[in-house]
């Protein structure tokens, strides 16, 4: 995913019920209409509510409305809403997180925002073997452009974020978080998948929908500023 170089409302539904009215003495009876209003879909292009954004190792995240809700300080974060918005949130603090965590930040990180699973014990034994003790370099660190929501369901939705770099260049990452009841995990690629989940971005090539892209106007990359933000 993000490297440090190259490197998501419930619903609802209202119904009236039916009431008997009948009036003393009387035999006369009226019977309310039942109505159902359903609900419109989610818009996967409503950018979250009133963002603002803090760092984690040199890359600023954006908080909002959707989440997280709950931050530790030390690295794990969780509380994203169920809903589109939500989903992209958790994509992007998680797969931030899991690729720059420190090493006494890192096990926390993968228990609390991965989906449970081989691919998540893979990757626990990978890091292991790596050692990561301070920020990652600003001159180095990703700056978010923004995310598409390429599939949304209640369950599962698939994410694509956008990201440049200092020296111009810039990444798309596909994601795919899954919803385990309360909140939204980062669900990691098997182990036979053979696609690349980062690409170079090209506007003439990409298959990146900017039509539908809600963009992030994360702060601009200090690329000079060598201090990090645990």
């Amino acid at each position: 995913m993000i490297t440090t170089r190259r490197a998501a409302a419930a619903l609802a539904a209202a119904a009236a019920a039916a009431s008997l009215i009948a009036g003393c003495g009387s035999t006369e009876e009226t019977t309310a209409t039942d109505s159902v209003t359903t609900p419109a879909p989610p818009d996967p292009t409503t950018p979250p509510a009133q963002i603002e954004w803090d760092r984690f190792q040199s890359i600023w995240l954006p908080f909002a409305e959707e989440g997280p809700t709950r931050n530790t300080g030390n690295g794990p974060v969780s509380g994203f809403s169920h809903t589109p918005q939500g989903a992209a949130l958790a994509a992007i603090h998680q797969t931030v997180r899991m690729s720059v965590a420190r090493d006494d930040q890192w096990a926390a990180i993968v228990h609390d925002g991965l989906a449970p699973g081989p691919e998540r014990d893979a990757f626990a034994v990978s890091r292991a073997q790596i050692s990561v003790t301070a920020a990652a370099d600003p001159a180095e660190a990703p700056t978010l452009g923004g995310y598409v929501v390429a599939n949304y369901t209640d369950e599962r939705a698939d994410i694509s974020i956008r990201t440049s770099f200092c020296d111009q260049s810039a990444a798309i990452t596909d994601t795919t978080v899954v919803w385990t009841g309360t909140d939204w995990k980062l669900q990691l690629p098997a182990a036979d998948e053979s696609a690349s989940r980062v690409h170079v971005y090209d506007p003439q090539t990409a298959t990146y929908d900017t039509g539908r892209e809600v963009a992030l106007a994360a702060p601009a990359a200090a690329c000079n500023d060598q201090e990090g933000t645990p």
